[in-house]
């Protein structure tokens, strides 16, 4: 609106649906094109832009690794996103423990909102994951998703209906990671439940988490001066340090590169492998593709429908791994 000549975007699609991506990312061709404004996105995710965009730049320790043409390549995108992680198997797989039929949480008639004079977020919502499931909870924006994983961490009470757990410890991962930092540096952190978690660890296992997740090098940063990509890791490991019963994981790939993002998979398998139960809401349809062993799309405060991701995504023609259109104007 300010009708600037340079528009800056960090991140900007991170946290928006297939279609609202979609829709940003032909906004910012139009503004460009028409307009005549130099846009500049910083991005882990090119997809939703790669037939946009008129130049990439790829950076790597601080300098300009690559740079040129923006050249598409299948539904991943430009090459240089997939290279990142050569050596990082994200193919879709089923957990090693098979899920059992055992709820592990239970939802029915679910009714919540914020405030008593507000409109309710959640209506009437039934929803059941089973035990050992990595259920995937997806949707538009404002859907209810964050809401109803804040109703089964017990951060937020329903006014109607009924929640049902079983008897597990629980790890809850909030859109926002500062929510779980309360140390001065990163390694403090990950230690700040070593004795108090229903599985104890060790400093061995402390440094094998930081090593895990590229983030050995930060040990001695105070948390926040991360940067998002590496707050998102740094919440992530804290909670997988605990190996809770129950995940429950809201956008949890935000921020992340291709590496980061193939380690989160590998440590999410592993845990439902040794049996946790992880419910997460995502907007990313690949992770869901990739990982997850149930899907439920909400729509307006209710769970429409409950399937497994291959039956969903082929019957879906906008909630699906993302596929750049062939030119800007098929975007349309």
């Amino acid at each position: 609106a300010l009708r600037p000549d340079v528009l800056l975007l960090d991140e900007p699609t991170a946290q928006l649906d297939p279609l609202a991506a979609r829709d940003f990312a032909h906004a910012l061709f139009r503004v460009n094109r028409e307009l005549g404004l130099t846009v500049v996105v910083a991005t882990h995710d090119v997809r939703p832009l790669a037939n946009y965009a008129t130049r990439r730049v790829h950076l790597a320790g601080g300098k300009v690794a690559d740079e040129g043409p923006v050249a598409v390549m299948g539904e991943r995108g430009p090459a240089f996103a997939e290279s990142a992680a050569p050596d990082v198997s994200v193919t879709p797989s089923t957990p090693a423990k098979s899920a059992s039929s055992a709820p592990a949480v239970e939802l029915s008639g679910v009714f919540a909102a914020y405030g008593k004079e507000a409109r309710p977020v959640l209506r009437g919502l039934d929803l059941a994951v089973n035990t050992g499931e990595i259920h995937a909870l997806i949707g538009g924006n404002g859907c209810g998703k964050s809401t109803l994983l804040k109703v089964i961490a017990q951060v937020m009470a329903p006014y109607r209906g009924k929640v049902r757990k079983a008897k597990l410890t629980q790890g809850y991962l909030p859109q926002d990671p500062h929510a779980l930092f309360m140390g001065d540096t990163v390694a403090e952190e990950l230690a700040l439940w070593q004795n108090t978690a229903a599985h104890p660890y060790t400093d061995a296992d402390v440094a094998a988490m930081l090593a895990r997740f590229g983030l050995a090098g930060t040990a001695s940063q105070h948390p926040y001066d991360l940067s998002g990509g590496q707050m998102q890791l740094l919440a992530f490991a804290k909670l997988a340090l605990v190996k809770p019963d129950l995940y429950l994981l809201d956008e949890p790939v935000k921020g992340l590169d291709a590496r980061a993002r193939a380690r989160f998979i590998e440590t999410l398998r592993a845990e439902a492998a040794r049996g946790a139960t992880i419910i997460l809401a995502t907007h990313d349809m690949a992770l869901v593709r990739d990982v997850c062993t149930k899907v439920s799309f909400i729509f307006d405060g209710q769970v429409a429908s409950t399937q497994d991701p291959r039956v969903f995504f082929a019957n879906n023609l906008f909630f699906r791994p993302f596929l750049a259109p062939a030119t800007p104007e098929e975007g349309r």
